[in-house]
């Protein structure tokens, strides 16, 4: 390219300086040739970027091959917005937007709300599940990797959950070993239980409010292992505590099959009565779950 660059130029410079049909001529040879060169170049190095990203995907190197997608759909630019302390004060600074997302999480997560014996009391107490302390199978096991999603984001150990279906026949003796550890033991180790945490914006309101943004939370892929095996016993235990109304966060049901507002304003309208509706959006309702208090009611 350096040398149909440099000729282009040149004859740029001769034009310039003897404008005459013959010099005009050259330099619409030249300006054709570097055109030519150039997209010759550019499809030699799409091809082989291209080579590189099937070489990496056929041999399994996951870093390689989403290195070389980033390199394809070029860099995308980083942007800092501005953030707010609690007192109202804006910060651009990077390193004190950090402490700011800090303070922030440490008043969600470390928020103790107090639930009192008395209201505890007042739950109708259930029998006991005593099928439930019973550890999982190796068929449990299996059914929970298999539920799993590829394609996610890793934890902090950077480890994709491909690498865990791959080598299920391999690692699916020494992970129920590891639970049924955890299960007797009654603790799970600190590395499965960290995660990264990933804020998203709602899209609505100050973009320089922590409030307004989602925090998406990227446990380690054991970590995710453990939870969907876990998950069908706390299914089975919650089923004979949700009421019938429930119907988020069940299988076969959905939040859809509760909202009947176009049938209930088809029918106001027909018999001409008032409709009145009201929502109710609990902020952070999730967040502010007592773990202490739930897990005695457990």
């Amino acid at each position: 390219m350096q040398p149909t660059s440099e000729a282009k130029r040149q004859a740029l410079l001769t034009y310039r300086q003897n404008p005459c049909v013959s010099t005009r001529d050259a330099l619409r040879v030249a300006h054709s040739k570097a055109q030519q060169t150039a997209h010759c170049c550019a499809n030699d190095y799409w091809l082989n970027l291209c080579s590189r990203i099937q070489m990496a995907a056929d041999s399994g190197n996951a870093r390689g091959m989403y290195t070389s997608i980033k390199t394809a759909t070029s860099p995308t630019a980083i942007k800092t917005a501005s953030r707010k302390f609690r007192a109202g004060k804006v910060i651009t600074d990077q390193c004190n937007q950090l402490e700011c997302w800090v303070e922030h999480y440490l008043e969600l997560y470390a928020t103790q709300n107090v639930v009192t014996d008395a209201a505890l009391d007042a739950l109708p107490s259930l029998p006991a599940m005593e099928e439930l302390d019973a550890p999982p199978s190796a068929e449990d096991l299996r059914k929970a990797i298999d539920c799993l999603s590829c394609g996610r984001a890793p934890g902090r150990d950077r480890i994709p959950l491909e690498v865990l279906k791959s080598g299920k026949p391999a690692l699916l003796w020494h992970l129920r070993e590891l639970l049924c550890l955890c299960w007797e033991k009654g603790h799970v180790p600190r590395d499965m239980q960290d995660a990264n945490i990933v804020t998203l914006y709602k899209n609505k309101g100050d973009h320089s409010d922590c409030n307004n943004f989602h925090s998406s939370s990227h446990l380690s892929v054991v970590g995710k292992f453990f939870v969907c095996v876990f998950l069908p016993h706390l299914q089975s235990l919650a089923s004979h505590v949700y009421p019938e109304s429930q119907c988020s966060f069940r299988a076969g049901r959905s939040t859809v099959d509760m909202i009947l507002l176009r049938q209930m304003k088809e029918k106001c309208c027909e018999q001409q009565k008032p409709l009145y509706i009201t929502f109710f959006d609990l902020t952070k309702a999730f967040e502010l779950v007592s773990r202490s208090r739930l897990f005695i009611l457990l």
